[in-house]
């Protein structure tokens, strides 16, 4: 084929250039995209500017670069995502090196510049915003169709865009195929969406706004607005539970997306015990049934919403968990962040306000592990007030650090700064296992009063044996007794439990006994590890009930996980409700292993009978559970066992004295007063006051 060269380009070969290629300008690391663009164009600015996004983000250098876009004011002439050439419903979809398509993205998908940052230059201001947005027409009408997905991306940022609506707005941390791999899989790192807008269709299915998978990390939400998806509730209408089931009738139809199995969160029920972020099974049109500890009861009111509901899903389902991800200066709209327990999960909200709320702005279900939770400055308005900021759900003892929270209403266990508390101000915070100063008063366990070891009042029979020589000692309790040991108060009543190999028990209690639901069981006893390296199994005790059900659902509970252990005396403690009727067997027994030999100081088992108080005085009396003898009957004030009582004079009520001194007595007292002479002298060291003076009686 003959080649034609214009004499323009025989002069560029001749000193030594060549003709600009086409598309010189794809090496530009600033894009511009616009309605009515054209992707033909080298988008250098407004005047050349491309049609859609992602024809801007093909143009960028492997370096990345910044695309600036804009829209033309309503929802008809907003700018488009993809390109002509992309197949319908695809959004700005991006992928890393580790997604297991990115050998051959698929259609749609592109392949993960360094840095990029898309910032739209708005037409209008979405509610709950401040600063104009720009509108993009990103995704389809269904959950493999969401408008941004980010799969193995990193620094990557999005400024002042508008998604108009579609199935699932955002997809973070899920690779091509729609998986969230465990680790070393398409985590999504660094990124920033600030002034986002992004709701999901109104419709039955569809939703949530946002969802992130697992080994995401480090992201960013600041001042944006997102709604959730309303049609993915349902009003309650009434709630039973009998035997660990509950059965939830709702007073309209279900959702018609809702079959099967998912999970769906409860709030707002008259009975409080009924809420949480449960795993529902659909058994009818207007029915649902889920599993959940507690004793038998009936309710009313509520609300149930779905996983699609919400703003965001955190959910890592394997793999270390979802964590650092900042939700800050932000409108909720009807739904919130619902963060599902990982061995490294976090979420952080601050300045949230929530309008039309049906779902906590946070829900947290189970230990979000190490980087936990932090709740600052969350508002809500036009909702019930049973709507807390923060739920915690199925948070375990042991998880210790799981939530911050300052100015909100929070359900379930946290630690409270100032502004936070219960939801109900007729519930105390150490009721619902949250600790820290809430209306002036501080909830926390504070030992010093227990390690003053001063007289105590009996409440209640204290029923295990403080004396090591009484304790049983092994799996069935019948073996040698502890060791005597020097105890924090200075007696020789601390026992001290080692073996030479193994787990060994140091019974302080062992009967078999009728439990009734509702009953309360709280027990405690001062620890010290003998070599400062511990506890065994990081508690130093466990109360079990074989065959019975705890408020924890299990037959045994133990306190949580020890601080400390350097050689130290630590109070360990529990309490704990049976949900189960019968006769069992219970045990009350420190723990110790070879490695953790443990001296145990004064043990205490109190039992408290179904009704007879209250859930905020049940958590007040496990809170401040001091020990006292095992042979105190209640209402009597006692020392533990060896030690002594030393006082100059005791008056009994308003009338006889008993005191002691040097010589007879000289001072007046009140007729039947008692007084020791400590000389001997004089033959006689006991006086009694009567009518007309001390009188000498031997």
């Amino acid at each position: 084929m003959t080649s034609f060269r214009t004499p323009f380009s025989i002069l560029l070969i001749l000193i030594g250039l060549s003709p600009a290629p086409t598309r010189a300008f794809a090496q530009s690391s600033i894009c511009y995209a616009a309605p009515g663009g054209n992707d033909a164009r080298d988008g250098s600015s407004w005047a050349l500017a491309r049609a859609d996004i992602m024809s801007c983000y093909d143009a960028l250098p492997q370096a990345g670069g910044t695309i600036y876009f804009r829209d033309d004011g309503n929802k008809d002439r907003s700018i488009p995502a993809c390109a002509p050439s992309d197949p319908p419903g695809c959004g700005i979809w991006i992928m890393g090196k580790r997604d297991p398509n990115y050998a051959r993205p698929p259609a749609g998908w592109r392949r993960a510049k360094t840095t990029v940052e898309m910032i739209g230059v708005g037409s209008s201001i979405t509610a709950g915003g401040i600063i104009p947005q720009a509108g993009v027409t990103a995704g389809g009408n269904d959950a493999n169709h969401p408008g941004i997905w980010l799969s193995d991306v990193y620094a990557h940022t999005f400024r002042n865009l508008k998604i108009y609506y579609g199935h699932n707005p955002i997809y973070i941390g899920f690779d091509s195929n729609g998986n969230s791999p465990p680790a070393e899989g398409v985590s999504s790192w660094e990124w920033l969406f600030d002034n986002v807008s992004a709701q999901p269709y109104a419709y039955a299915g569809y939703g949530p706004t946002i969802k992130i998978g697992t080994n995401s990390v480090w992201g960013f939400f600041r001042d944006c607005q997102f709604g959730g998806n309303d049609r993915e509730v349902a009003n309650i209408s009434a709630v039973s539970r009998v035997s660990g089931m509950v059965t939830v009738t709702v007073s309209d139809q279900l959702p018609a997306s809702w079959n099967g199995t998912l999970h769906v969160g409860i709030v707002g029920v008259a009975d409080a015990t009924f809420d949480g972020l449960v795993s529902a099974s659909i058994t009818g049109a207007k029915t649902f049934t889920y599993s959940q500890n507690g004793p038998n009861a009936t309710s009313t009111g509520g609300k149930a919403s779905s996983d699609r509901a919400q703003i965001a899903v955190l959910n890592p389902s394997v793999g270390p968990g979802v964590g650092l991800i900042f939700f800050e200066n932000s409108f909720f709209g009807g739904g919130g962040v619902r963060l599902y327990s990982g061995s490294s999960s976090g979420v952080y909200v601050n300045a949230v306000f929530q309008e039309n709320g049906y779902a906590p702005p946070v829900h947290v279900s189970g230990c979000p592990g190490g980087l936990g939770v932090r709740v600052i400055n969350i508002f809500s308005a036009d909702r019930w007030t049973s709507l807390p900021g923060l739920r915690m759900d199925n948070v375990s003892p042991t998880c210790l650090n799981a939530a911050v929270a300052e100015t909100t209403s929070v359900d379930g266990p946290a630690y409270l700064g100032g502004g936070a508390g219960p939801v109900s101000p007729l519930v105390l915070p150490d009721a619902m296992g949250q600790s820290g100063i809430y209306a002036g008063r501080v909830f926390a366990q504070a030992d010093t009063p227990r390690r003053a070891f001063g007289p105590v009042a009996a409440r209640y029979l204290n029923l295990a044996n403080q004396l090591p020589s009484s304790w049983g000692v092994g799996g069935a309790c019948n073996g040698v007794a502890g060791v005597p040991a020097q105890a924090p108060d200075g007696t020789m009543n601390a026992g001290t439990i080692s073996s030479s190999s193994g787990n060994l028990n140091a019974c302080f209690h062992i009967s078999k006994d009728v439990l009734n639901v509702g009953d309360w069981i709280m027990g405690g006893v001062w620890a010290r590890s003998e070599r400062a390296n511990g506890f065994s199994r990081s508690a130093a005790l466990v109360f079990s009930c074989a065959g019975c059900t705890l408020s924890n659902g299990k037959d045994y509970v133990t306190p949580a996980a020890t601080i400390g252990g350097g050689g130290e005396w630590q109070w360990a403690s529990f309490a704990t409700q049976a949900e189960s009727s019968g006769t069992y067997r219970l045990v009350f027994n420190g723990i110790a292993d070879s490695t953790h030999p443990v001296d145990f100081f004064a043990p205490i088992l109190i039992r408290l009978a179904s009704g007879t108080v209250s859930a905020n005085e049940a958590a007040e009396i496990a809170l401040h559970l001091q020990s006292y003898r095992d042979d105190a009957n209640p209402g009597q004030v006692s020392l533990l066992r060896g030690e002594q009582f030393k006082t100059d004079s005791i008056q009994l009520g308003d009338g006889p004295t008993l005191t002691s001194g040097l010589g007879p007595p000289t001072d007046s007292a009140t007729t039947g007063s008692i007084y020791l002479r400590r000389d001997g002298a004089a033959g006689s060291t006991f006086y009694i006051y009567e009518q007309d003076g001390w009188k000498a009686k031997f």
